[in-house]
């Protein structure tokens, strides 16, 4: 809504101007109960025109007014102009909605009387370990039934290619997967512990003291440097107890049990070969992308699956020792 409060000859006199628009500025600072206005002057024919706005959550509100403050030159009033807007559309009518025994996310959820709360991700097998995060991100979109725009899974698979030897180069293939899969990715957790020697060495020197308490062999990140080789001689009770921290679990915890009840399924970058795995892994020691579908809230366990033969879709693990592997676990938004 807008209103002319005074023309141009409404007020030749320049005091009376002023005092008039002073004693607007005053009258709807009351009323808008926000205080001082922002300014913005700008030049026009007659001199100057100044705009004084008042924002609330609920209105924007100006007043806006053109006069000369040069003295050397006659003074020339401009229209007084008044605005209010709306910033917030009114509420529509609520409609009454019957109680429904089940959430939009939960009919994704699968559960059963062993405490499992898993979703069901359609498994696409994988030909080599190299192209693991392509084939997951195969499988997010196989789950939510689409496919990238304009984008074939072949060219994707190129560009996603994953150096399994080297953590760091595991880690930064997540750049590009925003982009090749035309999807939002957001950071559920993340470690820096082999991204370069300075890191490997901070983690050998905590291994180390966890190794000798528990009276076995420490590493030596100078012969083992390679992430290959740090993989071989590593130890997995010493690996969790290094990596053993409650507050960090926790959150890691939360954030990925938060979207599985959300219906959505986790990508999730670790390293094989250290922990040792119920089901045997198919793929060589190394960094490896697999989703995380589900969790069990009565055992404390992660629920997992990976891109191969049949036996692998539903497997678990603790979250300390899920945790004690992990690199990063993201969150994928695709865009229907």
């Amino acid at each position: 809504m807008s209103l002319t409060l005074a023309k141009s000859d409404a007020l030749s006199s320049k005091k009376a101007y002023l005092e008039y628009v002073s004693s607007l500025k005053e009258q709807i600072a009351g009323l808008s109960k926000i205080g001082t206005p922002k300014v913005r002057k700008r030049k026009s024919k007659c001199g100057s025109s100044y705009t004084y706005s008042w924002i609330s959550p609920e209105y924007y509100i100006s007043l806006k007014c053109i006069y000369s403050t040069d003295p050397k030159k006659a003074f020339k009033p401009g229209n007084i102009k008044f605005s209010i807007f709306r910033r917030v559309a009114l509420a529509a009518p609520v409609k009454k909605i019957e109680p429904s025994t089940e959430t939009a996310a939960d009919s994704n959820i699968k559960t059963n009387d062993k405490g499992d709360r898993h979703l069901s991700v359609p498994m696409i097998k994988e030909k080599s370990p190299k192209e693991c995060v392509a084939v997951c991100m195969k499988r997010i979109f196989a789950y939510y039934k689409t496919a990238p725009k304009n984008r074939s899974w072949k060219k994707i698979s190129e560009n996603l290619t994953l150096n399994v030897k080297s953590a760091k180069g595991l880690k930064q293939v997540f750049s590009s997967i925003a982009s090749e899969c035309r999807c939002s990715v957001k950071k559920l957790a993340s470690t820096s512990v082999f991204d370069n020697f300075n890191s490997v060495l901070r983690f050998a020197r905590d291994y180390n003291a966890q190794a000798v308490k528990a009276k076995k062999s420490r590493i030596n990140p100078f012969k083992a440097n390679s992430f290959k080789k740090l993989l071989e001689v590593m130890d997995e009770d010493v690996l969790v107890n290094t990596r053993n921290n409650p507050k960090k679990i926790k959150e890691f915890k939360s954030k990925v049990c938060k979207e599985i009840d959300a219906g959505k399924p986790v990508l999730w970058i670790v390293f094989l070969g250290v922990v040792k795995e119920k089901v045997k892994p198919l793929a060589p020691l190394g960094g490896r992308a697999r989703l995380i579908v589900g969790y069990n809230p009565k055992t404390n366990e992660v629920i997992y699956s990976d891109n191969w033969e049949k036996g692998h879709e539903l497997k678990k693990m603790s979250w300390e020792k899920a945790w004690a592997i992990t690199l990063t676990a993201l969150a994928v938004t695709v865009k229907k």
